[in-house]
C-alpha cells in the first residue's frame, strides 16, 4: 500500500493518517481523521480524502454498513466536486462493501 496509489492526498496530515492505516492502527487513524475533518472546509478534496480513508478503515475492521454509508458520501462529494474517476471508484467500493457485508451475515 503506497501513497502513490492514493492520488488525491493533499497534505502531510493525511499522509500521516494513511501511514497509521498501513500500520493497522485504525482507531488512532479514525481519531486523527475526526480532528482533521473539523479543521477542513466542507466539499473540498481534503474532505474527500478523509472520507476515502475512513471508508477503507471501516472496510478493514469489517464495519461494512458504515463503509457503505461512507462510500455513498464519497460518491455524492465526488459528484459535487466533479471528480469523475473517484465517482466510479466510489460506486465500485460501495458495491464491494455490500457484497462483503452480505457474505459476512
Amino acid at each position: 500500500m503506497e501513497l502513490n496509489n492514493f492520488p488525491i492526498l493533499l497534505s502531510m496530515e493525511l499522509k500521516s493518517i494513511y501511514q497509521l492505516i498501513y500500520k493497522a492502527k485504525f482507531e488512532e487513524a479514525l481519531e486523527l481523521i475526526e480532528i482533521f475533518e473539523k479543521k477542513r472546509k466542507k466539499a473540498s478534496k481534503d474532505e474527500l480524502s478523509c472520507l476515502i480513508l475512513k471508508g477503507r478503515i471501516y472496510c478493514y475492521i469489517e464495519r461494512y454498513k458504515l463503509a457503505i454509508k461512507v462510500g455513498e458520501l464519497v460518491y455524492q462529494l465526488c459528484q459535487k466536486l466533479g471528480c469523475i474517476t473517484e465517482s466510479i471508484d466510489a460506486l465500485i467500493f460501495k458495491a464491494h462493501m455490500v457484497y462483503l457485508g452480505q457474505i459476512d451475515e
